[in-house]
């Protein structure tokens, strides 16, 4: 015999006694003091701060015997430090900052000197996540100058506390750079990888370490994107996932730096007393965080506004699709140009990491194929005039970016090689273009499962794996297909490995063709399985 399903108001209870925690029924208020951020601490940004001795709101869940529990990555401003209490988490928020650069740059020491350069990037992101969601309580885990410098530029973080943690920040990398010259006995080399020359390194330098200032502003000191009452925990993964991307595309240009901390520390302690390159690559880093910082400011007016007068702009919404675009087509290129192996594991990372920062501004395609699909599936999840503004961000940001790294792959070791968009190898047109529909379909259905439909019943709105499924699965393409086709399943990277090549221009409208395609079956394919989301029949809407 079948039990009766509880009711929510039944079950909720029953669960909240088990977890010792006290569970707040609807439209019933109830009275706690203590909690709030902790002062000194960077939970504490922007200006929408925990107010202290609030009750929780109908529904939450409140942890017996002790304060309101800290949300990862809650904004409000810093408060000025009042008691011993106080001055205890002072300590601990530069204390934690210092290990975390330590460890952060120890590890980056390690990798240039010792370590294996396709599996380098990801040691080292894998290290920042685990720093960020360790140490982020504490000190906020930005464990970067150039990040600190942008909280500071965007006003997430006040001055004195920039400086007292720039402080900490460098002094952990100096004493990382003693520890790593102490032992191995051989110095991090610094400056533009032959055959390139100052200006690429430059380049990519700005560029990668502008991408991790961003994702950070976005997934960690967003408003909208990581807001108080219901913080999300994917901002160390979207960290990490950036890390892969810059760290892949830089390496063989300009070696791993994208972090003062890492270029002071590393440069000054070396044997070989040579400190132009670190002082160079600091200045460039630094600039790198104030366009960040100005991008920020662009996409996420909410936060400098009051919120009664926000409105979402499509100014805003068409940078987003066009920052996003640009990242990836150049990590696409550079990585391609450079021939990286890990080039389809930074592509999927850069899609990743954009996806988390933006999506709650303009949807986070970064893909003409996916806006086709989202524009097709109807409930009004992108208008057709929005989606025709998109798609010209979209081819624009790719062309740009693949002029941009044609110029460094024209500088390159492999400038007088064959690159082109066409079938690899020995593959034939007919097997390229099939496999980039059927990738490019899934590509499309995927995001429309994850990133359109409604995500399954949570305590919590937000989504944490959305963008990891979209990401993935561009890397699972490029690992199978980049052989066969060269894995763009992207009009937008046909697009920029055109700009890039000079190849036909037919040959971008054949791979573009199948996979508008592709994306229009993934569109049919939706509406089988996602029958939730059409409330009439599927034949009434064919």
């Amino acid at each position: 015999m079948l039990q009766q399903q509880q009711p929510q108001e039944v079950l909720l209870p029953a669960l909240a006694s088990n977890l010792n925690i006290q569970a707040v029924p609807p439209n019933v208020a109830v009275d706690i003091g203590g909690g709030g951020s902790i002062p000194g601490s960077r939970t504490s940004y922007g200006t929408l701060a925990p107010k202290l001795n609030v009750p929780p709101t109908s529904g939450q869940l409140m942890i017996q015997g002790g304060p309101v529990p800290r949300v990862f990555g809650t904004s409000a401003l810093r408060t000025a430090l009042s008691s011993s209490a106080d001055s205890r988490q002072a300590i601990a928020a530069l204390v934690g900052e210092f290990l975390g650069t330590f460890v952060l740059v120890f590890t980056i020491g390690c990798c240039n000197l010792c370590g294996d350069p396709t599996w380098n990037p990801t040691a080292i992101a894998s290290v920042l996540i685990v720093l960020t969601y360790a140490l982020e309580p504490v000190s906020g885990g930005s464990f970067n100058p150039a990040v600190t410098i942008a909280l500071g530029l965007t006003r997430k973080l006040q001055w004195r506390f920039v400086i007292s943690h720039l402080v900490m920040e460098l002094l952990g990398g100096f004493l990382a750079g003693c520890a790593c010259s102490g032992l191995f006995r051989k110095s991090v080399v610094f400056g533009p990888r032959v055959p390139f020359s100052g200006w690429e390194a430059g380049a990519v330098e700005i560029f990668f370490t502008c991408l991790l200032c961003f994702v950070f502003l976005n997934c960690y000191a967003s408003k909208r994107n990581n807001p108080r009452d219901d913080g999300n925990q994917f901002f160390g993964l979207a960290m990490g996932f950036a890390m892969i991307a810059a760290c892949t595309g830089a390496a063989p240009i300009a070696g791993i730096a994208l972090n003062p901390a890492v270029s002071l520390g590393l440069d000054l302690t070396g044997y070989d007393q040579s400190w132009y390159w670190g002082l160079h690559y600091t200045a460039l880093e630094c600039f790198g965080a104030l366009i960040a910082a100005l991008l920020f400011r662009i996409c996420r007016r909410e936060d400098f506004i009051p919120e009664s007068e926000y409105r979402p702009l499509i100014v805003s919404r068409l940078c987003a699709e066009f920052l996003g675009t640009f990242t990836l087509v150049f990590t696409v290129g550079v990585a391609m140009a450079t021939k990286q192996s890990g080039a389809a594991w930074a592509a999927g990372s850069a899609l990743t990491c954009m996806t988390y920062s933006l999506a709650n501004v303009s949807g986070g395609h970064f893909n003409p194929a996916v806006t086709l699909s989202v524009v097709l599936s109807g409930r009004g999840k992108c208008k057709l005039v929005d989606g025709l503004l998109y798609f010209m961000a979209q081819f624009i940001a790719a062309a740009i970016a693949g002029l941009a790294y044609n110029k460094i792959r024209m500088v390159g070791p492999f400038a007088k090689e064959d690159f082109g968009l066409m079938p690899q190898g020995e593959y034939v047109w007919g097997t390229a273009l099939t496999v980039e529909m059927l990738f490019t379909g899934a590509l499309a259905f995927v995001f429309l499962g994850v990133a359109t439909a409604p995500p399954p019943p949570s305590l919590t709105r937000q989504n944490f794996f959305f963008a990891m499924a979209i990401g993935f699965l561009y890397t699972a393409g490029g690992i199978a297909i980049g052989h066969v086709s060269g894995g763009a399943i992207n009009p937008a990277v046909a697009l920029g490995t055109t700009a890039a090549s000079g190849s036909p221009i037919g040959n971008f409208f054949s791979y573009s063709i199948v996979q508008a395609a592709g994306s229009i079956f993934a569109v049919f394919v939706f509406m089988l399985t996602y029958p939730d989301e059409y409330p009439m029949s599927l034949a009434k809407l064919i």
